[in-house]
C-alpha cells in the first residue's frame, strides 16, 4: 500500500509561475473557470468550521447542506446578479451558476450538530464532534 502525500499547492502555484509567467493564472480563468464559492476550512480538537463566500445573495434561498458518509457538501445555484446579459461582461471573475463543493470531515458528525452564521455574505459552518 502506497501513502498519498499531501500536496503543497502553494509551491505548485510558484513553480508554474516561475516557469510559465506571472500571467499564466490570469490565462487560465478562461480556461477552468471557478466551480464555486471560495472556502476556508479550519479545524481544532473538538470542531471544524468552514468559511464560504457568498456576497451579495440571500444564503437561505441558494445554498444547502447535506451529508454523505464522512463528506459535507455544499450546493446550490448563485444567481446572475447583473441587469445586462452576461456576454456583455469584459471581466467575469465572480462566479455565478450551479456549484457543488465537498469537505470530508476528519471525524463522525451528523447534520444536527452543524451550526451555520451569515456574516455580510461570509457563511461560517460550524461542526461540532459528536
Amino acid at each position: 500500500m502506497f501513502l498519498k502525500e499531501e500536496i503543497n499547492w502553494g509551491k505548485v502555484h510558484t513553480d508554474i509561475e516561475e516557469v510559465l509567467g506571472e500571467d499564466f493564472w490570469d490565462e487560465m480563468k478562461n480556461v477552468l473557470p471557478k466551480r464555486g464559492p471560495n472556502m476556508d476550512v479550519y479545524t481544532s480538537k473538538d470542531k471544524l468550521v468552514i468559511f464560504a463566500e457568498f456576497p451579495g445573495i440571500a444564503v437561505e434561498n441558494y445554498v444547502k447542506i447535506k451529508k454523505e458518509n464522512q463528506t459535507l457538501i455544499l450546493y446550490g445555484q448563485i444567481p446572475y446578479q447583473y441587469p445586462f446579459p452576461h456576454t456583455q461582461l469584459q471581466v467575469s471573475e465572480r462566479f455565478s451558476g450551479i456549484f457543488k463543493r465537498s469537505v470530508v470531515i476528519p471525524f463522525p458528525f451528523s447534520l444536527q450538530n452543524i451550526v451555520t452564521f451569515n456574516h455580510n455574505g461570509l457563511v461560517e459552518i460550524h461542526i461540532s464532534k459528536e
